[in-house]
């Protein structure tokens, strides 16, 4: 295995130095302070939906441990937390503060995203990404909390088809 040399400051100005004098190098522009706003929200969102995908499938492992087994996907969160309510009282108040936390982080996701929303509708970059196939699928109109249940014909109320 090398060994990893510390990197010298003398050498990283060489190379800065080396990187401006070529004529074919292109640069980046700075980012606004809009733009970084709008990317910091876009992040949060996407944090915030990784948080609420592990609030639901602690649910569900805390679930399994009694023997309550429910389908995986956000869609069946509504099942999940109906099966929470037959619990043992002693679980009632962890399963009942994990429930609180996941309605909690789904309102925050409808709050970015609306903002994203409203962002979008100002910046004509984003509208026009957002006409690409694929490109702007981060702001589903979807609420697992809130959903229609899964009828026998396998339909699954308002969730979007998986693409």
């Amino acid at each position: 295995m090398a060994a990893v040399q510390p990197r010298k400051p003398t050498s990283d100005a060489e190379a800065i130095c080396e990187a401006v004098t070529r004529p074919t190098m292109r640069f980046v522009p700075v980012k606004s302070a809009e733009r970084q706003a709008a990317l910091l929200d876009h992040k949060a969102r996407d944090f915030l939906v990784r948080q609420r995908t592990q609030i639901v499938n602690a649910i569900r492992t805390h679930l399994g441990e009694f023997g309550v087994v429910v389908a995986k996907g956000i869609h069946n969160v509504d099942r999940l937390l109906d099966a929470a309510c037959d619990m043992p009282d002693p679980a009632l108040p962890a399963l009942d503060m994990l429930s609180d936390q996941l309605r909690d982080t789904q309102a925050r996701i409808e709050e970015v995203t609306a903002r994203i929303g409203e962002m979008q509708g100002e910046d004509a970059l984003a509208r026009r990404l957002a006409t690409v196939p694929g490109v702007c699928q981060s702001a589903p109109k979807f609420d697992p909390l809130s959903a229609s249940k899964t009828d026998p014909s396998g339909s699954t109320g308002s969730w979007p088809e998986a693409a």
